[in-house]
């Protein structure tokens, strides 16, 4: 159960700190009035952390503290350092002269603060405002958190550190009619008047319906008699939107809607009035945020489109078609490349707007079941296994999901992880739940091609084929199938298919390769690769097709695809020629082949410039003795293969993106911008005072016991474990 709906029922278990018997008396029962009947009160802040490391908690309410060696900075900050733990949401009781902890402590993830002292009704009026704000915000604790740092920064005049409060804020509340107005009010603050008119004006453009709120706010900031007209005509970009791709051929369309992209600060409006043009600067400039598109386009149309955009690897790009065009034998491949919204012709401003808002707030923050399973299905593709992880328990949570799309989903995650044989279970179950679905047909032939059962696997392929005859991937995988079989005739006049419907898509390509290569004709590979401007993702697929059969116990097999590839590539690339040799090396010692390395990595040494030369010189002098002497062999984490090229990296088993150090240290903390309250959405430029630095000095360690991993919580004096 998420937090924020545990603060709903009140079903959250509070833990209350305060050294005085009196005051403790008095939180335990203002928390219960409030319909917190699961509270504990303690009288130190080493106790609450206590509790923490045997049983489960949701909400600490704690004083600062901050003179104490442990104190209530350290608590709140705990929640981000320890995985376990940072769902809990802590609230500080704060003396005046302790206000100057507030800032850092936001930054670490505070969810609100209260004065003290306090009465019972001050008390009990702090802690209902705190539940009404959670309600107005949705029970969401980020927004709610954000109430509490607003304030604290207007009123120590802190107007910079506020205003990138709320920037941030837009990122991952874009469109938000609350948000944009406070966004008004920093700009002001900050000197800023034609940005925060400007703002103004774009929160009435967007929502006519908070028109009397953007009245009272337009008047408290600039008076009664104030002029609506900013003097300087750009606006915000309230929707936080990078590159913004329009393809249309008809030029009013495009015109008006990059107006309404102008007028809500779009940064970079690219249009295009065929989808050629548009590829060709999404290639050379990168993904964008957000794609509206025509689906009959000239040169290459919806269908088409939507398919060479993902196979450059831009899963994540919502698309919005904007088009009176789309006929009922479109939708399958609609579904299949996940569009995220749909406007019918002719435009209707309003409506066309909601629809920008809702995807991109979907997009950002997705509540609708379609859209999350679109974007797990976008982070799955990207191997952004935690990110697809962290929905997918969501979309498995929803009662409203039926039983065949939970199982589709689970086989999908399952294939990610190259758990086949539970792909391959999961998918049958779908089909016997739900009937034969699109999604459920394309992993059951995914995981039956794995496991070397081409004719089943096939079956599924042209199945779903025919209920979406356009999708090239399937087409050109049901080819590869075909030759592996060794119906050579019937590969061919698939890709011959596939070639009909897009022959210049970078897709066919690699189909070709892959068929040459299944039907034993290295040379007709060869001068297919020769031809390619890259050849990294047909490696990429290659080495991880024979990862993928060496883990199913097909080990001989995988080895024979690193053999084919080797035959396959033109001679003058020899660093990537390097790279799969010294795979097969690999692949060779975890199939017990130890001698049949040797040359491999002979092979790899004998060209000094590759970037595996000196891995395949340390691996030799290692495994050399062992094979001399007849010895065991195991690899090391240091083994695995560098990538072919800076884009992306072919490392031992999988093909990975590049990520710095702080999207790593976030990922493996699993935590993101709005997760935590104002964790990573505000961060403090105050300098660090003495004070401060002292008492954030010597964290507290915290180390969860064998209970609270086996699920038992302590009730009572006695501390009697239940399970």
């Amino acid at each position: 159960m998420a937090i924020e709906s545990k603060f709903k029922d009140k079903s959250a278990r509070v833990v209350l700190v305060d050294s005085s018997g009196s005051v403790r008396q008095l939180l335990s029962e203002v928390t219960k009035s409030l319909g917190f009947a699961n509270t504990q009160a303690v009288a130190t802040i080493a106790d609450a952390h206590s509790i923490l490391e045997t049983e489960s908690a949701d909400w600490l309410i704690v004083p600062v503290s901050a003179d104490q060696e442990l104190n209530g900075l350290h608590t709140v900050r705990m929640m981000i350092n320890f995985a376990q733990i940072n769902h809990v949401r802590v609230s500080l009781l704060v003396e005046e002269k302790e206000s100057w902890v507030l800032s850092k402590a936001f930054e670490f993830g505070l969810l609100s603060y209260h004065s003290k002292p306090f009465t019972k009704d001050s008390l009990k009026k702090g802690l209902e405002e705190l539940m009404a704000l959670m309600e107005q915000n949705d029970w969401d604790s980020t927004r709610t958190s954000a109430e509490y740092l607003r304030r604290h920064l207007a009123a120590t005049n802190q107007p910079a550190d506020l205003l990138t409060l709320e920037k941030n804020l837009q990122n991952i509340y874009p469109g938000n009619s609350k948000l944009l107005i406070d966004l008004a009010s920093a700009l002001h603050l900050s000197g800023a008047t034609d940005s925060a008119k400007s703002t103004l004006r774009q929160v009435e453009f967007m929502d006519p319906s908070v028109a009397p709120l953007v009245k009272a706010k337009r008047t408290a900031l600039f008076g009664a008699g104030a002029t609506d007209e900013p003097s300087a005509a750009a606006g915000e970009n309230v929707l936080s939107l990078g590159a913004v791709v329009i393809i249309d051929n008809d030029d009013s369309v495009r015109s008006a809607v990059k107006t309404i992209f102008s007028e809500l600060g779009g940064p970079q409006i690219q249009d295009f009035a065929d989808g050629e043009a548009a590829l060709d600067w999404m290639q050379a400039n990168g993904e964008p945020s957000l794609i509206v598109t025509e689906w009959k386009v000239p040169k290459v149309t919806g269908p088409l489109l939507l398919q060479r955009v993902r196979a450059l690897g831009y899963t994540n790009v919502p698309v919005l078609v904007l088009s009176a065009l789309i006929k009922p034998m479109d939708m399958p491949i609609i579904r299949e490349m996940g569009v995220a919204n749909m406007v019918e012709k002719p435009m209707e401003r309003v409506t066309f707007l909601k629809a920008v808002i809702w995807t991109i707030q979907q997009d950002r923050m997705p509540t609708e079941t379609q859209t999350i399973e679109n974007k797990v299905r976008a982070f799955l593709a990207a191997k952004k296994l935690s990110d697809a992880e962290e929905l997918l328990v969501r979309f498995l949570a929803d009662d409203g999901v039926g039983a065949g799309r939970k199982s589709v989903m689970r086989a999908e995650h399952a294939f990610a992880k190259e758990n086949y044989e539970a792909a391959k279970d999961f998918a049958i179950e779908a089909i016997k739940t739900s009937g034969e679905s699109l999604f459920a047909l394309n992993v059951l032939g995914k995981s039956l091609m794995i496991l070397r059962q081409f004719e089943p696997a096939l079956k599924c392929f042209q199945k779903a084929q025919g209920v979406s005859p356009m999708n090239l991937e399937r087409l050109v995988t049901i080819a590869e199938t075909q030759a592996e079989t060794g119906d050579t005739a019937a590969a061919e006049a698939s890709i011959n298919r596939a070639k009909d419907i897009d022959p210049d898509s970078s897709t066919v390509q690699d189909g070709q390769v892959k068929v040459a290569m299944a039907s034993g004709n290295p040379d007709a590979a060869k001068a297919i690769l020769g031809k390619m401007e890259s050849m990294n993702n047909i490696i990429g697929y290659l080495n991880n097709k024979a990862i993928a059969h060496a883990k199913c116990g097909f080990g001989k097999e995988g080895i024979e695809i690193y053999e084919k590839t080797l035959e396959s590539i033109p001679d003058d690339k020899r660093d990537i020629l390097a790279i799969v040799n010294y795979n097969m090396a690999l692949a060779k010692i975890r199939n017990g082949d130890l001698a049949g390395a040797m040359p491999d990595l002979d092979a790899v040494i004998a060209y000094p410039e590759s970037r595996v030369h000196k891995k395949a010189v340390s691996l030799k002098d290692r495994l050399s003795p062992a094979v001399d002497k007849g010895m065991t062999f195991s690899l090391r984490e240091a083994d695995q293969a560098p990538p072919p090229a800076a884009a992306a990296e072919v490392v031992g088993d999988v093909v990975v993106k590049t990520a710095d150090a702080t999207t790593l240290i976030h990922a493996m903390l699993e935590i993101a911008p709005g997760d935590q309250c104002c964790y990573l959405v505000f961060q403090s430029t105050a300098p660090m005072e003495s004070e401060l630095t002292n008492a954030m000095a010597a964290p507290p360690k915290f180390q969860v016991r064998k209970a609270i991993e086996r699920g038992e919580t302590f009730l009572g004096g006695a501390g009697k474990a239940t399970g």
